[in-house]
């Protein structure tokens, strides 16, 4: 009898240690730095754009037909063997030209694509490519979806636009306090019907239309005053590709522009309060040719003397734009809005 007792204890202290050793690793788990990285592959003038989000992964666009085998390569060279999500924002071939080989060579989860289609046999070797494996792209209709520990939302879903452009999905990435905004090749039409309050200011816009003169106007990019502007385009390419106007009001907003024809492959790691960018200007995506060169840091600027709105009778004070500030917002500063008892917004986070 005293034996069984023994080991019955004994059990019990194993069962309680097991336990308390699984807390332990869960806790582990749950301190681990959550990090995001965003991939601005160098395919010339096209896009193809990766987001690595803890464990979770999403391709925005599939460059051109002669990108595959570079395309294919790179993502597993960033050890992807799932897409959880690819994404295509319109049909032109220098945006769906590889997903038909990115799609036969990886899992994947969800296929999200623009309204609207194209009679064209790249756009039809991708459709067939998905409907192959049993998957069927869909308009994302939803009104926001989650990637791992960020979330993302589309706008101009329902475009009837007789401009292909203008029927790209625009897709708003939010991790942490930080925001980001694609914009596909949607031009100036598409940026006229955006919420941009509801946007609001964003830390780095992938600049519409490999930043042709048809985007970016100066009404756009000084409602979401961008950080950081992102431009795909090809060394020396025959469309201009960017236009010195659009360049011209990124400067005037004081964005700071990155460009695949001059950094090559961008990449851009956050924490969700930072933005580290790193760049290179090799541009064999073949040869893991993406190493750092340069290294900036985006930090947030909000000063003591920075503007920010309040109400009369609100607890909060927001940025200019917020959803949660109503038409009778009193322009303020961050010192002021401290001084009265004021708490920041915990949905613009200004």
């Amino acid at each position: 009898m005293r034996n069984k007792l023994i080991t019955f204890l004994m059990t019990i202290v194993l069962l309680v240690g097991s336990c308390l050793g699984a807390t332990t690793q869960s806790n582990l788990v749950s301190q681990e730095k959550k990090n995001v990285d965003i991939h601005f592959i160098s395919t010339g003038n096209s896009d193809a754009i990766l987001i690595k989000d803890n464990g979770k992964m999403m391709l925005v666009d599939g460059a051109e037909n002669d990108d595959e085998k570079d395309l294919v390569a790179y993502l597993k060279e960033q050890n992807v063997k799932k897409l959880d999500y690819v994404v295509l924002t319109h049909p032109d071939a220098d945006h769906c030209g590889a997903l038909d080989s990115v799609i036969k060579n990886f899992e994947i989860g969800t296929v999200l694509i623009g309204n609207g289609s194209a009679d064209t046999k790249t756009y039809k070797d991708f459709v067939n490519a998905a409907i192959n494996k049993n998957i069927k792209p869909s308009v994302p209709l939803d009104a926001e979806f989650t990637l791992g520990e960020g979330k993302f939302k589309f706008y101009n879903q329902k475009s009837q636009s007789k401009d292909v452009n203008d029927r790209s999905l625009v897709m708003l990435y939010t991790f942490g306090e930080k925001k980001f905004l694609f914009n596909g090749d949607a031009g100036v039409e598409v940026e006229k019907v955006l919420p941009l309050k509801e946007i609001g200011k964003v830390d780095v816009l992938k600049v519409g239309h490999h930043g042709s003169k048809t985007s970016s106007s100066d009404t756009f990019i000084k409602s979401i005053e961008p950080k950081v502007a992102i431009i795909c385009c090809g060394k020396d390419n025959k469309y201009g590709h960017p236009n010195k106007e659009t360049l011209d009001t990124l400067s005037k907003y004081k964005a700071k522009v990155y460009r695949t024809d001059i950094n090559g492959g961008i990449i851009l790691k956050t924490d969700g309060k930072e933005i580290k960018i790193n760049t290179t200007t090799a541009v064999d995506t073949n040869k893991n040719a993406m190493q750092q060169v340069t290294t900036i840091t985006q930090n947030n600027t909000t000063t003591t003397d920075s503007t920010v709105y309040i109400t009369k009778t609100g607890k909060k004070y927001h940025k200019d734009g917020c959803s949660s500030l109503s038409s009778s917002k009193i322009k303020s500063t961050v010192k002021d809005a401290k001084a009265k008892g004021l708490t920041p917004c915990d949905k613009c986070k200004p």
